[in-house]
């Protein structure tokens, strides 16, 4: 009898527990629904008002050296864009382009790489947020959208690697299967 006793307790301590971990977790799926669709709009807006627009503008000389008038107009450029939007775009890159319409002919470069880091960044993250296509490696390899020889091998290795398993796995079933 006090077994019978011990087990009414122990399923009745796990009844409340399961209510409990179900409420909990009723309660997250409700918060990050609600989170979720503001994101995505607040995301739509700072691809469509910032990050794509300045992409388009500094997407024929991404991470190539360029002259310093050149990196003075796309700042001033991309500075005009973020103050008819403003709320919109992280202040790192207003703090950049302020910086880069400052620049002298020694630092300049180095600026524009930052801005062109920068844009790259936030317009894939919001791509993918949002549903719009990503540029594909095969792209950025043949537009030389790409800041060293380090990424430009991650790229590569990145193009390469899915067709190198897909051929591991194809002979390991061959192997198996006795056809190889």
């Amino acid at each position: 009898m006090n077994n019978s006793i011990d087990s009414n307790n122990l399923v009745n301590i796990l009844d409340i527990m399961l209510v409990f971990i179900i409420g909990i977790l009723s309660t997250w799926v409700t918060f990050q629904t609600i989170n979720s669709s503001e994101k995505s709009l607040t995301a739509r807006l700072m691809y469509e008002k910032i990050y794509h627009p300045t992409f388009k503008l500094i997407e024929p000389d991404l991470y190539k050296t360029i002259s310093h008038e050149k990196a003075i107009y796309y700042g001033s450029q991309i500075l005009t864009t973020l103050s008819e939007n403003p709320l919109y775009y992280y202040p790192s890159l207003r703090l950049d382009c302020e910086r880069l319409l400052k620049s002298n002919r020694s630092n300049y470069q180095d600026i524009f790489m930052t801005v062109c880091w920068s844009v790259e960044k936030h317009l894939d993250k919001y791509s993918k947020r949002i549903g719009a296509p990503i540029r594909s490696t095969r792209y950025r390899l043949n537009t030389n959208q790409y800041d060293s020889k380090l990424k430009l091998v991650y790229l590569i290795l990145l193009n390469v690697i899915p067709q190198i398993t897909i051929i591991f796995i194809v002979a390991y079933i061959l192997r198996r299967l006795n056809l190889l």
